[in-house]
């Protein structure tokens, strides 16, 4: 009778240790996600800059 409950308890806390395992695994991909999505942001924050210089810098010369 012990053996078993002893093997339940370990079933049990083995099932929450998944269960946090899946919740920080989704953590850090939501987390990168939102890394990608800041670098995207960037990235075409930069292309749109550099192209608004490129018109001035043609303006000018013009």
């Amino acid at each position: 009778m012990h053996k078993q409950r002893m093997k339940k308890a370990a079933a049990e806390k083995h099932a929450k240790l998944n269960e946090q395992e899946i919740e920080i695994s989704i953590f850090i991909e939501n987390q990168n996600c939102f890394i990608i999505k800041i670098l995207i942001k960037l990235f075409s924050n930069s292309v749109t800059s550099t192209k608004s210089r490129t018109l001035a810098k043609e303006r000018e010369e013009f």
